[in-house]
């Protein structure tokens, strides 16, 4: 990258992070600000996601309307978001955005299975997010529940991961076979998440807001304080180097003097 669009796009950055946080709710009519914020969704990185965080204030607050708002927000979540700078801020705004329970069950169908796809290639900290974002959006909607009845995996599978539009992504025909294979993970915890979505899920929503400040080192400092129940590794508690009380080594072993 060239200096000099790196210097750019820092100070738009700066910019957004100053209307966001500072500006806009100090505007006689916030609205005028839409166009540079849609601008901001077409530029890959933390702009684009400071920009829908615009874009949502001024939905919810403003009565912008933004008919292909969804259809922008589901194409953030791409393997490529593991590596942004507001990673968690963009799974805060998407909790928000799919919190109604009036949403087309296509649309939400297509993001459970996007964020079970990605968790294959996850880091462990964000397949626990993404877990209990799947956990939500499937108790907001009951019905979906059918994605996740399948305790196996598939062979073949008619969603298209590559696919734009949310609506035409053939998700609800599809499984969450990615969790089954996420269940035996090699960290406990996050194994543990996940088991979760195969039992009775309860009626109050996870709480996401604990989960977007744990990190990788938090979850191995976890593990390491967790209490393992001690297996016994003999029979006969040893006494000596000298064969075992019992007389199966007899029965099994021929020893030469």
């Amino acid at each position: 990258m060239k200096p000099f669009m790196s210097s750019n796009i820092k100070i738009r950055r700066e910019m957004l992070t100053l209307l966001i946080e500072k500006m806009l709710m100090h505007l006689n009519n916030p609205l005028v600000t839409a166009d540079f914020l849609m601008d901001s969704l077409d530029t890959p990185g933390p702009i684009a996601i400071l920009g829908l965080q615009g874009i949502f204030i001024l939905v919810k607050d403003y009565n912008l309307e933004c008919p292909n708002i969804y259809g922008k927000l589901y194409n953030f979540f791409t393997t490529d978001m593991f590596n942004y700078r507001y990673k968690t801020r963009l799974f805060y705004l998407a909790d928000i955005f799919l919190r109604s329970t009036h949403l087309p069950e296509l649309l939400v169908a297509a993001f459970v299975k996007r964020m079970a796809r990605l968790s294959l290639i996850a880091p462990p900290t964000d397949i626990q997010i993404m877990a209990a974002f799947i956990g939500n959006l499937l108790i907001r909607h009951p019905p979906l529940k059918v994605l996740i009845q399948s305790d196996s995996v598939v062979g073949s599978d008619p969603y298209i991961f590559e696919e734009k539009d949310p609506l035409k992504s053939n998700a609800l025909n599809s499984s969450l076979w990615e969790l089954v294979s996420l269940k035996q993970h090699i960290l406990p915890k996050v194994g543990k998440s996940v088991n979760f979505l195969f039992k009775k899920l309860p009626q109050v929503e996870w709480d996401m807001s604990e989960l977007l400040d744990n990190s990788y080192e938090s979850i191995i400092d976890e593990e390491y304080k967790t209490d393992f129940q001690k297996v016994s590794l003999t029979y006969e508690k040893p006494v000596s180097f000298s064969v075992p009380l019992s007389n199966h080594m007899d029965d099994l072993w021929t020893l030469d003097d």
